[in-house]
């Protein structure tokens, strides 16, 4: 297919046989500059490119992504919280470029009277690094060197699930795992105060229907009660949510 919009795209799907497919993709990507007090700053353009395999037959289905953008022109915007910048104050990153891959697996497992054991994982591996050098009074960029790499994007991110369920009940128990992340363009070791640390939220969450009417929801967010900074910008620490549970009643007319 291709994009018939304002930004051009194109992409092709192959279909290897009845379970094997092969796609690629590439989209332009455009955020136009806002008007900013006191500078001026070029538009964000980046071209962006996807390529993988595709597997589905029966309960299983796989997909293997790789992704690469470049961007020609990164725009960091100051929020109202920043205090070293104007809000709405934008500033340009130059030539950044952004690259990984990503692995999503589902497979259900079926079982006799009816139940099932849906599995679920996702795996992204993310790597960047800014094209130049320069200094920024953009708090989370600073003084950047060619080959740094981008704050607030993890290495690493992960997602798994399993479940059981039948036509009346289904349980679903989820870990989240995100890595450690820069707070503040760099490479080589972190530095403490400017990191934050990886962590794993573990959710749980199951519903039952009483009846053709009613259902019954129960979720319990963040098991473990995990306590960890998952960022200290803009307005200073903030943790993960805390441990937290629901009960509800669901009506179906």
């Amino acid at each position: 297919y291709m994009s018939l919009g304002g930004l051009p795209g194109a992409g092709r799907l192959l279909l290897w046989s009845d379970a094997w497919a092969i796609f690629v993709g590439i989209h332009g990507g455009f955020s136009p500059a806002a008007p900013a007090a006191g500078n001026e700053v070029d538009s964000e353009e980046s071209v962006n490119y996807e390529y993988g395999l595709r597997y589905s037959k029966k309960d299983l289905y796989v997909e293997a992504i790789g992704f690469f953008s470049d961007y020609s022109n990164l725009i960091g915007r100051c929020r109202v919280s920043d205090s070293v910048c104007g809000p709405g104050e934008e500033f340009s990153a130059g030539d950044v470029q952004i690259a990984g891959a990503e692995l999503n697996v589902n497979y259900v497992l079926d079982f006799a009277a009816g139940w099932s054991l849906p599995i679920a994982f996702v795996y992204t591996y993310t790597e960047s690094a800014f094209q130049d050098s320069f200094l920024s009074d953009f708090p989370q960029w600073g003084s950047v060197v060619s080959g740094d790499q981008l704050p607030y994007l993890p290495e690493h991110a992960a997602r798994f699930q399993i479940g059981l369920e039948n036509d009346r009940f289904a349980a679903v128990v989820a870990a989240k795992y995100v890595s450690e992340m820069r707070e503040q363009a760099g490479h080589g070791d972190l530095t403490p105060g400017l990191f934050t640390p990886d962590y794993t939220i573990i959710d749980v969450s199951a519903s039952w229907s009483i009846n053709d009417a009613w259902l019954l929801r129960a979720v319990v967010e963040n098991v473990t009660d995990e306590r960890e900074i998952v960022s200290r910008r803009p307005i200073g620490a903030r943790p993960t949510a805390p441990q937290v549970y629901k009960l509800g009643f669901q009506y179906r007319f």
